[in-house]
């Protein structure tokens, strides 16, 4: 850890906020700043334009819009764009565009559609500039919406069952050759529910649990273990002589198999109670697996069962004890959860001082509900919200996918604008960056004998601040209603984590004012 005095960025920029208008402050990232390569639709190609790599740079250089033809195999094509956005979520176990099970693959479908909902993103976040002079404009400069939550992609399959291959561990062990009717075990649903437990039974009471000295006793949210799932918690009832006699769902966890057996593990006991579960609604779906050399080759739905929902996601285990998951798909399927990434550009009143590099935050937002409008499309009456857009999904890795609205002209991509107004004037008056932002951190913050929240506008550069006061002072962070009292001179180290997010109440202990000294950590 080394104090950011000893590096070479500026901590000393204490400046006012800049406020926006009431009008369309930003705008799309400009199509004549766009990148040639190609998206192939391959996994790999994909994985070579995004690594992975956090970083702004990195990921600035993976959402740029992408040129697409005229080519050298088509040279009277049209010009057309692929509008690029980054969705990232841990995990997201979406099927590749080719997986294997698909009846038919998604490469040439251009009817996927996206949700980026827009909602006060740029409020007190801080932002560092990516670009300068955006498309040669002296009043523009460029950064990354890197954190829009609750982002969904509706992909458009083909209708009838299918099992859309997800991932395997263990298929080397497994013979070739086809798996027939292999029964399948519910997971979770395309918007992350788990839930598929519908009741569960006593079928042993165990022993030795505490009744209450011989009074019984419910107790609420008891962890249970076995079965093929995880998480399932229950309300149990003790009676006088220590087993259970009644459990009653109070969470349905995820992944349990009707008939799952699981043990009350969560209280101290002699002998563990068993309970049986049963699973519902979704109930019966049969696979047929083909493996050849260690790998899952082929992947059909033989009993289709019953109450299932395109985008479950499913597992099967296999003889020797491989596990494969699955989506079952039929038709259209929204997956939600994911965290949308993409470049906008911002224009001043006026040209600028910014550095690539600089940390910008913006006191206010632009009022404005959807990022982009639809593409001369109708919006979808199954999905609201969700317009049928020109676009693909290209699958990166496990933990993100792009989203491509693509053969978009000049027009129809100048079209996907913010806001409702043409108007892009984020300043009052000729008053110019950087003297309307707050470029850095403050050094130095006055409090009085009175709480007043603290905004550190957090720079990501930034991951704690030492502060002290000449006078004894007391601190308590956002969300905790306990303060901590800090003698005068003595250090304090507030750390940017979790729910107080670089803000906090500051007072002097025995009233009047004084001045908090502030010094910021790196790594």
């Amino acid at each position: 850890m080394a104090y950011l005095k000893d590096s070479d960025i500026d901590v000393n920029t204490s400046v006012p906020l800049s406020s926006f208008k009431a009008s369309s402050s930003i705008v799309d990232y400009p199509t004549f700043v766009t990148r040639t390569p190609n998206f192939v639709n391959d996994p790999e190609s994909a994985e070579a334009i995004y690594s992975g790599d956090y970083s702004e740079s990195n990921l600035f250089e993976s959402v740029k819009p992408v040129f697409q033809g005229p080519s050298l195999q088509n040279p009277s094509a049209p010009q057309r764009f692929r509008r690029v956005i980054l969705l990232v979520k841990q995990d997201h176990e979406i099927p590749a565009f080719n997986a294997k099970g698909l009846s038919s693959g998604l490469n040439n479908n251009d009817t996927q559609a996206i949700k980026i909902v827009y909602n006060g993103n740029l409020n007190d976040r801080p932002f560092e500039v990516v670009e300068i002079n955006t498309g040669g404009n002296s009043k523009r400069f460029t950064i990354l919406l890197r954190s829009i939550p609750n982002s969904d992609i509706r992909v458009n399959y083909s209708s009838g069952d299918q099992a859309a291959f997800v991932s395997e561990d263990g298929v080397v062990d497994e013979a070739n050759g086809t798996q027939s009717e292999k029964p399948a075990t519910f997971i979770r649903d395309s918007g992350d529910d788990g839930d598929n437990v519908a009741s569960v039974a006593v079928a042993s009471g165990g022993s030795g649990y505490d009744d209450n000295n011989g009074g019984g006793i419910t107790q609420l949210n008891v962890a249970t273990t076995g079965g093929t799932g995880t998480g399932l918690l229950l309300h149990t009832t003790v009676s006088p002589g220590g087993a259970i006699t009644n459990a009653v769902i109070a969470d349905q966890g995820e992944g349990y198999t009707n008939g799952d057996e699981v043990l009350v593990t969560g209280l101290e006991n002699t002998t563990n109670a068993v309970i049986t579960v049963t699973t519902g609604p979704r109930d019966g779906q049969k696979v047929n697996v083909t493996v050849t050399d260690g790998e899952v080759t082929a992947m059909t739905i033989h009993t289709a069962g019953s109450n299932y929902q395109s985008g479950d996601l499913m597992k099967v285990v296999l003889d020797n004890g491989a596990t494969v998951k699955y989506r079952y798909v039929d038709g259209d399927a929204i997956y939600s959860g994911f965290t949308g990434i993409l470049p906008i550009t911002i224009e001043t009143h006026g040209a600028n001082s910014l550095s690539v590099g600089d940390v910008v935050v913006f006191e206010n937002d632009n009022p404005t509900a959807n990022l982009f409008k639809s593409v001369n499309q109708p919006t979808h009456p199954t999905f609201p919200g969700m317009s049928l857009t020109r676009g693909i999904y290209q699958w990166v890795d496990k933990n993100a996918l792009f989203f491509l609205y693509q053969n978009l002209t000049v027009a129809q991509f100048n079209s996907i604008t913010a806001g409702n107004s043409s108007t892009v004037d984020i300043i009052s008056g000729s008053a110019t960056l950087p003297n309307n932002s707050d470029k850095i951190n403050p050094s130095s913050i006055p409090i009085t004998g009175s709480y007043n929240t603290i905004g550190q506008r957090v720079n990501p550069t930034f991951k704690a601040v030492k502060i002290t006061c000449p006078s004894a002072w007391r601190i308590k962070e956002s969300g905790s209603s306990t303060a901590t009292d800090v003698a005068a001179n003595a250090e304090h180290i507030f750390r940017y984590f979790g729910a107080n997010d670089g803000f906090f109440q500051a007072q002097t202990q025995g009233g009047g004012s004084a001045t908090l000294t502030l010094q910021y950590f790196e790594g």
